[in-house]
């Protein structure tokens, strides 16, 4: 248990929805193991949602992270919403609830959401994407749940998804950004301060980059990106998939239909 909260402070990326698909609610589910546990495999189930309603409250939340932002052990959420172009951060109560501790203006469609620690003070950060901003802003932990505003950074047109990782030899959390209208994705390095040097935009040459991934892909002991395309020029959605090293060529590019 240890170990996983301890993971689970270093923060994540995100996964944001598609445009067309709001969320209406959101749902935070228990995992139960059942069975024998054993090596080979073990059965999984969950208990009833907890249920967080998105109406009034809430208003629609798009894309959502969690980490530890109080250092009590227990991770939390955070999440965007579009309607209200709020930041939103629910603390965890220890038992599967969580209280609402937070909350901010963002402005011009937040979209996308991840949090580290941008500036190695032992706290979770967090990075907003604005589609209608054509900007990412940096919110700074105060260690309770609360954070303040740092700054914004230019990229390119529509950003949505945006992913923390060390994407360099230095020890400070990297930026990557999905520009849904311009058909790249941008790299902000970061400064080990909360703070990101100007963005250095790659081409995908493939509609609507949307969603990021990282992993070492070819085990060249380098962190590789996978970005994630959306289109609706057709009736069917079409969906690909772009892996690019840091970031000189593709390795390979595949669609899903």
């Amino acid at each position: 248990m240890k170990g996983l909260r301890k993971k689970l402070r270093k923060g994540g990326g995100t996964l944001p929805g598609r445009s067309s698909f709001w969320f209406s609610l959101v749902a935070i589910f228990l995992a139960m193991m059942t069975g024998l546990v054993s090596t080979a495999s073990a059965a999984i189930t969950f208990n009833s949602s907890v249920e967080y309603p998105s109406s009034g409250s809430y208003g629609d939340p798009y894309a959502i992270t969690s980490g530890d932002f109080n250092n009590d052990g227990y991770p939390d959420i955070a999440f965007v919403e579009v309607k209200d172009h709020k930041l939103y951060v629910l603390l965890n109560n220890g038992n599967g609830t969580f209280t609402k501790v937070f909350d901010v203006k963002v402005d011009k469609k937040p979209q996308g959401i991840a949090c580290g620690d941008l500036n190695n003070d032992g706290k979770i950060d967090i990075v907003v994407s604005r589609v209608d901003g054509d900007d990412v802003r940096t919110y700074l932990g105060n260690g309770d749940g609360t954070f303040t505003y740092k700054g914004g950074y230019a990229v390119k047109n529509a950003p949505v998804g945006v992913v923390l990782a060390r994407l360099d030899s230095d020890s400070y959390l990297d930026l990557i950004v999905c520009n849904s209208g311009d058909k790249s994705f941008s790299v902000l390095t970061g400064k080990g301060d909360g703070t990101f040097n100007a963005s250095v935009r790659y081409a995908t040459n493939v509609n609507t980059p949307w969603a990021a991934a990282v992993g070492d892909f070819n085990n060249d002991g380098k962190i590789d990106v996978v970005i994630a395309h959306n289109s609706d020029d057709k009736k069917a959605s079409v969906f690909s998939m772009m892996v690019q090293e840091f970031f000189t060529k593709v390795v390979d590019v595949f669609s899903i239909w």
